[in-house]
């Protein structure tokens, strides 16, 4: 059986804890809704109204703008109301300074149309944090049509960035275009593209899936299929932490029958070049099918792990432990956290109102939270022999607060085996019943 405990943490006495917190201005929370019952439609008017700090609550987008809505150097958290929630079709994220962050949680970003020509999700020159959690990111289909023909995108591109987490997501690559046979186009397959696509940046995964695109097919001469993508493409002394995830290479597109080579299956992970340190702890890597070259022959699969030389592969010991919490929660109503681990794990949970990056060798994971974090808020032992533990505690009333929503982030320290270690992080929010 599971183990259930009550968080001897009481809603009064969380709300005195989280007050330690709250900032010097409160926090204004925006509703976007395309039935129109919020404040705004689409994310992007939400994003350009927010202030620093400000929470995007989206229960429901539509996309008024062929652009994509960009956070410029501001910190916010945006979170669906509900799971996987249609945010739009992409978002951009850059310029964020040292100090400041963004939250995105329980979103779904498509990556089409095609004419907005963009990844799913960009990061791109951060000095702050970006925390992706529970989100589908999907990178938009190649096209190969009559007076249109546009290349696949990848979900995820994250270039000259300080810190980026991803936790229990799930990234999908654009497939390559299949050939098109009408004569207002080239008749020419392509590429899939990466699910997640690293250049310069600090990069850590939990609990995640990295599906690399297919190559697009060719029934028509010159009969080049497209090759698979990888799961992961890292390139220029990249660092990346890949824990209890799956990195999966795409397949490569079928009928390649005047040249095999173009159309092999992906590598799970791609290190491109000299310098890139992929770090792995109970993570699987795994390369696409390679596509039919004709009858049963069929192209080279892709590897398990592409590495150039001067990039390294490190594999870390020990079984990660998962930590997830229910967001965003209504004040007044039970919250609940749960622990995945061990039998016998003594677990104590920590908390922060802002994220952090700081990888301890030591621990063979991340710590997520900011500096000085606080806690623990409970310690419990795990009893079930599933390993589970589950903490159901009460949001407490922001109104004594000023505030309209508490966005913060948690994460468990475990004793295991004698060793002190981390659980996977979780980003929690608070919101007041009038939203």
């Amino acid at each position: 059986m599971t183990t259930i405990v009550r968080s001897p943490i009481s809603a009064p006495l969380l709300a005195f804890v989280l007050a330690l917190a709250v900032p010097a201005r409160a926090q204004q929370v925006w509703v976007v809704d395309a039935t129109g019952a919020g404040d705004f439609l689409g994310i992007a008017f939400a994003i350009d109204a927010a202030s620093s700090g400000d929470t995007i609550l989206v229960r429901s987008a539509i996309d008024v703008e062929l652009s994509v809505p960009l956070i410029d150097g501001k910190s916010l958290d945006i979170v669906g109301d509900g799971p996987a929630v249609n945010a739009g079709y992409a978002l951009g994220i850059r310029n964020l300074a040292e100090g400041q962050f963004v939250r995105l949680r329980n979103l779904a970003f498509d990556g089409g149309p095609a004419a907005l020509g963009a990844e799913a999700l960009t990061c791109l020159d951060n000095e702050g944090l970006v925390w992706v959690e529970d989100c589908v990111l999907t990178g938009l289909n190649g096209i190969g049509a009559s007076f249109i023909e546009t290349e696949a995108w990848p979900a995820m591109r994250v270039e000259s960035c300080a810190g980026v987490i991803v936790v229990r997501s799930s990234l999908r690559g654009g497939n390559g275009r299949t050939a098109c046979a009408s004569g207002h186009c080239t008749g020419m397959a392509g590429d899939g593209r990466p699910a997640l696509l690293a250049i310069g940046s600090d990069v850590i995964v939990f609990e995640s899936e990295l599906q690399g695109g297919d190559g697009g097919h060719d029934g028509v001469p010159p009969k080049q299929a497209g090759a698979g993508a990888p799961g992961l493409r890292a390139e220029d002394a990249c660092s990346v932490l890949l824990v209890d995830s799956l990195a999966q290479g795409g397949d490569g597109g079928n009928t390649c029958v005047n040249d095999p080579t173009t159309c092999v299956g992906g590598g799970g992970v791609q290190l491109v070049g000299s310098g890139n340190v992929l770090r792995r702890r109970h993570a699987t890597t795994a390369g696409g099918l390679g596509g039919l070259v004709s009858g049963d022959v069929y192209a080279a699969p892709g590897e398990d792990e592409d590495v150039d030389p001067g990039s390294v592969v490190e594999v870390l010991p020990a079984t990660p432990r998962s930590l997830e919490g229910t967001s965003p929660v209504r004040a007044g109503e039970a919250g609940l956290l749960r622990f995945e681990g061990r039998q016998g794990d003594l677990v104590g949970l920590f908390w922060s109102p802002v994220p952090g990056f700081l990888y301890l060798p030591g621990k063979q994971s991340t710590l997520a939270l900011g500096l000085p974090f606080q806690g623990p808020l409970f310690v419990a032992a795990v009893t079930s022999p599933d390993g589970v533990l589950q903490v159901h505690f009460g949001a407490p009333d922001l109104t004594s607060l000023g505030l309209e929503a508490l966005p913060f982030d948690v994460q468990c320290l475990h004793v295991s085996d004698g060793q002190l270690l981390l659980s996977s992080p979780s980003t929690l929010t608070i919101v007041s019943p009038a939203f």
